[in-house]
């Protein structure tokens, strides 16, 4: 724990020259930087450019085929001379399907790179709330130590002074040790949320140096919309569903195609021999598979599992969304709750303090009694930054379920070109 601790203050002491005159980093902000810094972005960017070259290569036609024999005989005599030119024609008529098929799979990585997009968004979110929320609660966590400081020297003196007894002294010390560990926590906390905060940013692992604004931020006005229309707008907007429908059209073109396939190897072409005494021989040419055993049922098999598979997914994530929809509007009506009443209580705190203050000055109240009450104000404040941010952190995560993104306008993708 001591090891930890050091470590923690020298990278208080490390960031906080750099951060002397630093502006806050804007939740927006911090999304840009993301949208061209992380990493898990930057590959998802260069597999979106990958499926682009197979579209390329798909509306690529197959080169001809040349094919040369020349035979001498082992006597005198002219060589025998065969030459040939051929084209597989069946890939003129599988063109269409490749290049369609190929787009379906590029516009399936898309997606799968928007849906990625949303969820590092939802999680920049929640790193950032989490990185206001404990910064917030540190700074009354820090309120709590102080009065256990002095709750513990004041019981000193009185000990000393022999006016109050050895277990209230042994209560005000266990009080600072246990207001000690919960301040370290804290603080190990605001540091784990920093580092995920940098990571997400693609920025090294110098996460003290990061500040945020000041936060959280009150809540929102409560959406007018039912459970049913979010499910529904979720349902649309998931761009994971979108993938797996894309990828099931792209196996169900596949599947159309098998039967032609069959023929692949079907060659039309030009064909000239000259024989050893001179006579020249030339016409057309015809190569092609006889389908007596081989028809691609084992292929037709493959892909037709691959589309029930791929219906099985996208029944599975209907029902995961319209779950993770419900309870995600659960936690946040929760955390709603929460922050009303809180919020309620925090004036009441400070009426109390201050009438407390009053009978403190007319003796009425000690100082043990005063420092707890100032102590109960701290704590209500701690308490209402912790239910902001679960609110904003389930905020975050209901924009997610529900496919909902600001980052995919900070995507350097060309959009116009990849639809």
């Amino acid at each position: 724990m001591r090891d930890l601790r050091k470590y923690l203050i020298w990278l208080a002491l490390l960031s906080f020259s750099a951060q002397l005159g630093a502006q806050p980093l804007s939740l927006q902000e911090a999304l840009k930087e993301a949208a061209s810094q992380n990493p898990t972005l930057q590959a998802a960017y260069a597999q979106v450019r990958s499926a682009e070259a197979d579209v390329h290569q798909a509306y690529l036609l197959q080169n001809p085929e040349l094919e040369a024999r020349v035979l001498w005989p082992r006597g005198p005599g002219q060589p025998l001379q065969e030459y040939s030119i051929s084209y597989n024609i069946i890939d003129l008529f599988q063109r269409g399907a490749r290049v369609g098929i190929s787009k379906s799979r590029r516009d399936a990585t898309l997606m799968d790179t928007l849906r990625r997009a949303v969820e590092i968004e939802a999680e920049i979110k929640t790193a950032y709330y989490s990185v206001q929320g404990h910064s917030q609660a540190l700074r009354e966590q820090k309120v709590l130590l102080d009065i256990a400081k002095v709750n513990s020297d004041l019981a000193e003196r009185q000990r000393e002074a022999g006016n109050i007894p050895a277990i209230e002294l042994a209560e005000k010390k266990a009080a600072l040790l246990q207001a000690r560990t919960m301040y370290y926590n804290r603080e190990l906390a605001l540091f784990e949320s920093r580092q995920e905060l940098a990571r997400l940013l693609g920025r090294a692992p110098e996460v003290a140096q990061i500040q945020v604004s000041q936060g959280p931020p009150d809540l929102p006005v409560e959406e007018d919309k039912s459970a049913a229309v979010m499910v529904a707008e979720a349902l649309t907007q998931r761009r994971d569903l979108q993938s797996l429908a894309l990828e099931k059209e792209a196996l169900q073109t596949d599947r159309g195609q098998q039967t032609l396939l069959i023929f692949d190897e079907t060659h039309l072409g030009y064909a000239y021999e000259r024989e050893v005494d001179g006579e020249v021989l030339h016409g057309a040419a015809l190569t092609m598979p006889l389908p007596i055993f081989d028809q691609r049922q084992a292929q037709k098999q493959r892909l037709d599992a691959q589309i029930e598979r791929q219906d099985a997914l996208q029944r599975e994530l209907t029902q995961q969304v319209t779950s993770e929809v419900n309870l995600l509007l659960v936690r946040m009506a929760n955390a709603r709750l929460r922050v009303e009443q809180l919020e309620e209580l925090v004036p009441l705190r400070q009426e109390i303090l201050d009438l407390s203050r009053q009978q403190y000055n007319a003796m009425l109240i000690g100082t043990y009694q005063l420092l707890d009450l100032r102590g109960q104000g701290s704590v209500t404040l701690l308490t209402l930054a912790d239910a902001k941010a679960d609110f904003w952190r389930a905020h975050a995560e209901l924009e997610r379920a529900l496919g909902r993104t600001i980052l995919e306008d900070k995507l350097p993708l060309e959009m116009e070109k990849t639809r």
